[in-house]
């Protein structure tokens, strides 16, 4: 399983099967919402794994397609940014992709901030895989960590993390800002199954639908982009020029 040119970067079935061993099943079923769904395949799994009717927001047509297929719940089709949520998700699954020729991390960083907006409520579970190059980057780090509460960074197990370099974050989403924890990645340990043990917390108004506001690509974005990177953003089928 390898990277697409797009920055799509699906997460392998082992690594995927670990991640679903460190959360405890909802006893009543609550709702998984994949912001960067992908093929829908890693939202699907994890969602049946966890007791969870999944929700898909994918950005590539033919992914989306592909997500429709799997048959497992409703797919918006659309940039992440322009999709609105009736209710909160018990779980907030979120791989988005980056472009390693990127130094900065801007895609990743502002699907994140535009995603966050309405999947991240309290006590919403987030499950984030990001580049471990994050933990040198003060601002997109700390807006990843400043939210959760229980956060716990593992990265992948090898070989896995040695081909594609990523993290994985859980948490619970909390009201209020908290300072950003220092993490160097010389103190980083690797995820092993069943390690951790996160419950998924119902919520007082669960996710009922999603839908897209609009249909503008990640490119539009606000804030202004360095020329390279620029170069370098999705068009509007999600793939790089």
């Amino acid at each position: 399983m390898q990277r697409s040119a797009d920055g799509y970067n699906p997460c392998p079935p082992f690594v995927r099967e670990t991640i679903a061993s460190q959360i405890v099943p909802a006893v009543r079923r609550g709702t998984l919402i994949d912001t960067c769904a992908g093929d829908g395949g890693a939202a699907t799994d994890l969602a049946r794994a966890w007791n969870l009717a999944p929700f898909f927001i994918e950005l590539d047509p033919d992914r989306a397609r592909q997500c429709a297929r799997r048959g497992a719940g409703p797919v918006a089709v659309g940039s992440a940014e322009y999709a609105q949520l009736e209710g909160h998700p018990s779980v907030w699954y979120f791989n988005p992709p980056w472009d390693p020729a990127d130094p900065d991390g801007y895609l990743e960083h502002e699907l994140f901030r535009a995603s966050s907006l309405y999947a991240l409520s309290q006590d919403t579970l987030a499950v984030m895989l990001f580049p471990a190059r994050c933990l040198d980057m003060p601002e997109l780090w700390g807006d990843l960590t400043r939210r959760l509460d229980r956060l716990e960074v593992r990265a992948f197990p090898q070989p896995y993390f040695g081909t594609f370099g990523q993290l994985v974050l859980f948490g619970y989403g909390r009201s209020a800002s908290a300072p950003a924890p220092q993490i160097r990645s010389a103190d980083l340990r690797p995820l092993v199954p069943s390690e951790l043990s996160y419950d998924v917390l119902e919520q007082a108004e669960p996710l009922r639908s999603v839908t897209m506001r609009g249909q503008r690509n990640a490119a539009s974005l606000a804030r202004p982009l360095p020329s390279s990177a620029k170069r370098r953003m999705p068009n509007d089928r999600g793939r790089f020029p």
